[in-house]
């Protein structure tokens, strides 16, 4: 059973795959997580420092926050991933953290000035341009999507300010890619495409500090960067100032708390710690000021 609880306080500081416990978890509670790919790095990083100190195994896979969302409402895993806003019945949703989604293009191209409007004639034109299409079209740029039930798609529909998509009614088009990773090598392998990445990402293209994609670079939008600062300012002024594209990130629990065993609500609670939200900041995302803080640890410590 669980030893100890991390506990949960306001930050002052500035700002697949299985993650299991090294020795043998035959013993451990088990907790599975499943969900949004963008979310699944952070909890990766977060299951193996909590098993360090506590008695359980945490499987983590991804499947998309489509996939989270059913996940969570069937019963299948204890916690969901969602990298986009979740209204669907018997699911609560709770702000973990911050995170903005990022324009990348192949190297060869060089924009100054890419606004948000810019942005959605060209994804809302994809693949059928007028012969008079001003801007990114007449520049013969490939946009690069991602699949339909991706969060970080429903993230760039809800910032052109266009209805939310359903299965027979797509809002955005292009060359479509089914992972992060898929649509950075797509865009590194060749010229002119232009997409859509999370903000842990910038690590992995040129100018990052891990980089595996040299030919893909970042973009401002508006001229503003996806800087921690600008997507915090964002966050906390309600979107009156820093970068456009801004977002939250999410896990999803059961409202009947059904899944939510002591091993899990145990997790839940800590990943509001300073220590928790610290890693946030090292993986590439973006603590919670201290009012989400404090708001969304009083949601998980109801549970």
């Amino acid at each position: 059973m669980i030893i100890a609880v991390a506990a949960v306080g306001c930050l002052c500081f500035a700002g697949g795959y299985f993650v299991g416990n090294s020795g043998d978890s035959a013993d451990n509670t088990p907790i599975f997580v499943s969900g949004s790919t963008t979310v699944q790095p952070l909890m990766g990083a977060w299951a193996s420092a909590y098993e360090q100190n506590n008695d359980v195994a945490i499987y983590v896979s991804g499947g998309g926050s489509g996939g989270g969302r059913t996940a969570t409402s069937n019963g299948t895993v204890n916690i969901g991933m969602a990298s986009s806003p979740t209204s669907v019945a018997g699911i609560t949703q709770h702000t973990i953290c911050f995170d903005a989604v990022v324009i990348v293009a192949s190297s060869n191209v060089s924009l100054s000035n890419l606004t948000i409007n810019d942005l959605k004639a060209l994804y809302m034109l994809a693949g059928a341009p007028a012969p008079d299409t001003p801007g990114l079209l007449s520049m013969g740029l490939e946009p690069v999507v991602r699949e339909f039930g991706s969060g970080t798609r429903e993230s760039v529909v809800t910032a052109f300010g266009l209805p939310s998509e359903s299965a027979t009614s797509r809002q955005i088009g292009g060359t479509e890619r089914t992972s992060t990773a898929s649509m950075l090598s797509y865009i590194n392998s060749g010229n002119d495409r232009i997409g859509f990445v999370n903000m842990n990402s910038l690590a992995e293209i040129s100018g990052g500090t891990n980089v595996i994609y040299p030919n893909v670079n970042s973009m401002t939008v508006n001229s503003i960067e996806a800087t921690a600062e600008n997507v915090q300012e964002y966050m906390t002024s309600g979107g009156a100032s820093g970068y456009p594209m801004s977002r939250a990130l999410f896990i999803l629990t059961k409202d009947d708390g059904s899944k939510m065993d002591p091993a899990t609500k145990a997790f839940l609670r800590w990943m509001y710690s300073a220590e928790a939200q610290a890693i946030a900041d090292r993986e590439g995302f973006v603590h919670l000021d201290p009012e989400t803080l404090k708001v969304e640890a009083a949601k998980i410590l109801q549970l």
